[in-house]
Order: structure tokens, then C-alpha cells, then sequence
């Protein structure tokens, strides 16, 4: 399938290697568009996590595993700053799809906001990451704080997404949600999708506060969002 802009098809083709290399399949897929995952994916798939364990393991070193850790999730980490691709995305949205009972699609965009950030932990840099979006692009923290505050805390037994770079691969034909995540692309060239469903499956993952702990950055925040439900 054709890329919708000349902007989707340059941002495939510009990936930062560094963030390849730490958050990897779970944030992005070399052609653009890759599986849906759950939370676990998280621990067992994304290298940042592998390589704090692999520390931790090889030198019987708590200590030093924990600083691994805190070198990633505190606020002031330099990847939350960095771009993941050149051009930058001008902006960030996503798809929401709850089936449960009934199905309700949703259209999502991510709004420019200013302010101090929630926490007060976070960096003063964190600020512009918001604050400054229409000037600098979608900025990589913005994407993981979206994606993995998502994934960890959600009400139904299971919460599937996907980030997609430049276009969709292969999408189910005539679907709300697809016509959804066609029409954010055009605007930004990168959309999340989110699937939550009840499944009656166990809630994955099982204990959100620790997941939180685990995999969420200090410099934490969302910005304010625009919401259209559309189906």
C-alpha cells in the first residue's frame, strides 16, 4: 500500500537507531507496522528492561541492576527528549476501540499544553516536550508515557496496541477503526491502536501499581487530549 504523505514515507526510512536499540519491536517495527502486543511484552521483549535484568543477573548485583533501572526511568533520561525520526511526526494521536458489551470507537488527538507537569519529580525540559510540540515534533517520552500508561492501567482483562509508522500494513478493509487510524496518519505519520476488550481472560497486568513501578518514567505526564467517538 502507497504511504499517505511524503512526510509517512521519510519517517519509515529515518528511525533513530539509539531508541531501536533500548525500546525496540514494542515502539517500533522496521516496516512501519507490526503485531499488537499486551503489557508483558514490556519485560519480555523490550531491551532496556532485558539489559537491567541481564545486569543485575551476571554480577549477583542488585545494587547494580538498580541503577540501570534509574538511569532509564528517571526524569531527566535524555531518550524522553530524543526524536525517533527526522522529520519529526507534528503531532500524535491514537485510536481507542473498547469490546466489551457493546463496541464504541474513538478518535484521539494529543493537544499542544503548557504548564508544570505531574509530578512535580519531572524535569523542567519535560515541560517543553508539550509545550512545544508544534515546534519541535512528537518527541519519543510523549509516546512511551501514552503507550505505557495504556497498557498498565485499563479496566478490562486485556489491552492490545500497536504504534504505526507511516502507514498501516495490511489493514482490515471498511472498519471504523482503520478509516480512523488512516485519517490520523495523514495529519502525523505515527498513530497508536488501542484494542480493550474483555475477554474473561486474568488482567494483564496483574498488578498495575507494580507495573507502574517498574516501567514508568518520572518525568510521567500526559497532556491534555481531544476526543471524538465516532462509532
Amino acid at each position: 500500500d502507497a504511504y499517505p504523505s511524503a512526510l509517512a514515507s521519510q519517517i519509515v526510512a529515518s528511525y533513530n537507531p539509539l531508541l531501536v536499540g533500548y525500546f525496540g519491536p514494542a515502539f517500533v517495527h522496521k516496516y512501519g507496522c507490526g503485531n499488537f502486543h499486551r503489557a508483558d511484552y514490556f519485560a519480555s521483549d523490550m531491551p532496556w528492561w532485558a539489559l537491567q535484568r541481564l545486569v543485575g543477573g551476571t554480577s549477583g548485583s542488585q545494587e547494580k541492576a538498580d541503577r540501570c533501572h534509574r538511569a532509564f526511568t528517571r526524569a531527566e533520561a535524555s531518550w524522553r527528549r530524543m526524536l525517533m525520526t527526522q522529520p519529526p511526526p507534528p503531532a500524535l494521536g491514537y485510536g481507542w476501540e473498547d469490546m466489551n458489551t457493546s463496541v464504541t470507537v474513538s478518535k484521539v488527538r494529543l493537544r499542544e499544553a503548557s504548564g508544570t507537569p505531574s509530578p512535580s519529580t519531572a524535569a523542567d525540559s519535560d515541560c517543553l516536550l508539550y509545550s512545544s510540540l508544534s515546534q519541535t515534533g512528537v518527541r519519543f517520552g510523549m509516546l512511551y508515557d501514552l503507550v505505557q500508561h495504556h497498557a498498565g492501567n485499563h479496566e478490562y482483562s486485556s489491552l492490545w496496541f500497536r504504534v504505526v509508522w507511516g502507514r498501516l500494513w495490511m489493514p482490515t478493509e471498511g472498519t471504523t477503526m482503520t478509516r480512523v487510524c488512516e485519517e490520523l496518519l495523514q495529519e502525523s505519520s505515527v498513530v497508536v491502536q488501542f484494542y480493550h476488550i474483555e475477554d474473561g481472560g486474568k488482567h494483564e497486568p496483574a498488578d498495575p501499581a507494580a507495573w507502574d513501578r517498574s516501567f514508568r518514567s518520572e518525568g510521567f505526564q500526559l497532556p491534555e487530549m481531544e476526543s471524538e467517538e465516532v462509532f
